[in-house]
This record gives structure tokens, sequence and C-alpha cells, in this order.
């Protein structure tokens, strides 16, 4: 049997994911795509349990990523730890790391 990864969230992502669902709860007021939005998240960051190198590289970094719609997941492997990094746009300006 594969090895399971743990997975650790940075402040940086819980924060973003939690103004990202703010926002789609109280500024667009639907709360079902707000809670689809964390669901369909969690689940997609849950393949990295077992398939770590699931995201490709990001740019010429260290990091990898997943997709989900037009949000980019970022994240790092360390050993058999995940670090969950940030979440942003894919429109974003993707420059800054």
């Amino acid at each position: 049997m594969k090895k399971m990864y743990n997975i650790h969230y940075t402040n940086r992502f819980t924060n973003k994911m939690d103004q990202i669902y703010n926002y789609i709860l109280y500024e667009l007021q639907n709360p079902i795509s707000a809670y689809n939005f964390k669901i369909k998240l969690m689940q997609t960051i849950s393949i990295l349990y077992y398939f770590p190198e699931a995201g490709p590289k990001f740019q010429n970094t260290k990091y990898r990523y997943l997709s989900l719609r037009h949000w980019i997941i970022l994240y790092q492997i360390h050993n058999y730890e995940i670090e969950i990094v940030q979440i942003f746009s894919s429109k974003q300006n993707l420059n800054f790391y």
C-alpha cells in the first residue's frame, strides 16, 4: 500500500480561502455556491494524500499546483508532508513567487 502523506495548511492559505468563501456567501449572497466551493476545494486537495506529485511544477519554483476551475492551489512537498501554501485566481498576475 502506498504511504499516505500528511497535509498542512498555511495561515496564508486558510485566510485566503475564508476570504473567497465569505465573498461568495455574503457579497454574492450564494450560500450553496460558497459551500460547494469549500467542498470541491477539499476534494481537489485530497488527491495529494496519495499522489503528492499530481500537480505540475509552478513556473520555475519549488512549488507545485492544482487547478480548480479558475483557482490555483499552490503547494510544496517535504518528505511525507504536503504544505498547502496559497490559493489565488488564475486571472491574477502570477509573478509574485
